[in-house]
């Protein structure tokens, strides 16, 4: 019995990551160091609801301008700037840079978004990296 299982959920976890894959459209990045043994989530599971621990691979087709916002309790200024995240196969979400990383990426790049989250702002589904979360060029 104790084999079935195993054997079970190797199976499944292989089917998982081959899924998560293929509906990224990660063609020419498979053997990416950073991308090899990652689970990814397809932007299109992502516009529903929020979600956490996310891994998603995409490319930068829009990016806004870097802006400073200050905050209202202790009037740090932080940087931030929004682009616009296509996973190959025509799904986009809106991808919120904060910090270093509001300047770091330029339309065209390719990012992968590791343990990121997902939280609706003004009825709009984003994705961020917060604070334990990284956001990594892939090349």
């Amino acid at each position: 019995m104790w084999v079935f299982v195993l054997l079970f959920l190797h199976h499944f976890d292989s089917e998982v990551k081959n899924m998560a894959t293929k509906q990224t459209n990660i063609v020419g990045f498979e053997n990416h160091p950073s991308l090899k043994n990652c689970v990814l989530t397809p932007i299109k599971n992502l516009l529903n609801e929020r979600k956490l621990h996310l891994n998603v691979f995409g490319e930068i087709v829009s990016i806004e301008p870097v802006r400073e916002l200050t905050a209202k309790d202790s009037n740090e200024v932080y940087k931030i700037s929004e682009a616009l995240l296509n996973d190959g196969a025509n799904n986009t979400i809106k991808l919120v840079l904060w910090f270093s990383d509001a300047d770091k990426f330029r339309v065209g790049d390719k990012v992968l978004v590791k343990n990121g989250y997902t939280k609706s702002f003004n009825h709009e589904m984003q994705l961020s990296a917060g604070m334990y979360g990284t956001i990594e060029l892939i090349k």
